[in-house]
Parts: structure tokens; sequence; C-alpha cells
């Protein structure tokens, strides 16, 4: 990761010195502000922060992550170690929007997955009935399926062989 915002990391334009604005943070540093409570209230006030960076009751924040590449590795440890770090603070009632790209790949990609796992043996199922039905064949029933299944496979085995990562993308393909 080459880079995280949060609501603590993220500018918030105060007015100080003959009203000139100057960007402050909730949390420099990691530690809380020593003025916290009057930031607080004008970050909920903030049309730049409110809806975009957190909620308008201020219960829910933005984690925003950039990513030093685009591979899928990357994304993937970035969403888990994003989850891990937001995980004690949702135990506390916090809720996060973790959005973008390399989310919604990763997000979109586990439940392809997951998908895929419930869904592939009922089209194998429902293959097998059709063509048993048209064809009142068993072998021709079990055929089918069975070639189809030895060319995924096949697929799969390739891509690993080849070392191209399992993404969404070669799934849906394959």
């Amino acid at each position: 990761m080459s880079r995280v915002d949060s609501p603590a990391t993220s500018p918030l334009l105060v007015a100080e010195l003959f009203d000139l604005p100057r960007a402050r943070q909730l949390a420099p540093e990691g530690t809380p502000a020593p003025d916290l409570a009057e930031l607080v209230p004008r970050a909920l006030n903030d049309p730049l922060w409110v809806g975009q960076i957190v909620s308008h009751d201020g219960a829910a924040g933005a984690l925003i992550v950039t990513l030093d590449d685009s591979s899928s590795e990357t994304a993937e440890r970035a969403v888990d170690a994003a989850l891990a770090a937001i995980a004690p603070f949702e135990a506390r009632g916090f809720s996060f929007a973790l959005a973008g790209g390399p989310v919604e790949f990763v997000v979109a990609g586990r439940e392809l997955d997951r998908a895929a796992q419930r869904l592939v043996p009922a089209i194998v199922v429902l293959v097998g009935a059709i063509v048993w039905l048209s064809f009142r064949s068993a072998p021709l029933a079990l055929l089918a399926p069975a070639s189809v299944g030895m060319a995924l496979l096949w697929a799969v085995g390739l891509q690993g062989w080849l070392g191209w990562p399992r993404t969404s993308f070669f799934q849906s393909a394959t």
C-alpha cells in the first residue's frame, strides 16, 4: 500500500487566523488531536466530508487505500489487511465502507468463487438431465458433463502451470 486515508488522517479545512483555512487532521501521527472535541463537529458539518468520508451521524467512515500496483495479489492482501485493521472498531459498533476498484475486484472474485462452488454442481446435474431427456441415453448424459469437466480441469491446470492468477476474469472465462 502506498497510502491509507481515513477520517483520522483525511485533511479537514478549518478557518484560523484571518479566516484562512488550514488543513487539520483528527488524529495526526495516530494520536487524537488536542482539540478533537472541536474538530469532530466541524467534520460532521463539512460538505466535503459528510457522505464521502463519514456518514451524517458520524457512525460510519470510509477507509481509502491507495495501492502500489494493480496486481490481484496486492489487492487481496490490501483488502485482507484493511478488514483485519477495522475489525476491532467494528466490534465496538463502528461501520466502515470499503470502496474502489481493488475492493470490488476482490469482493466480486470471492463472491464469484463461492457462487461457482454452489452452482457448478447444480449446472452439471442439469446439463446431464437435459442430455438424458433429449437422447434417452445414460452414457451420453454422463459423457457430456464429463467432457466439459475435463476441459475445465485442463484450462485451470494450464492456468496454474503458466502461473496466471486465479481471478474473476479467468473464472468467468472458464
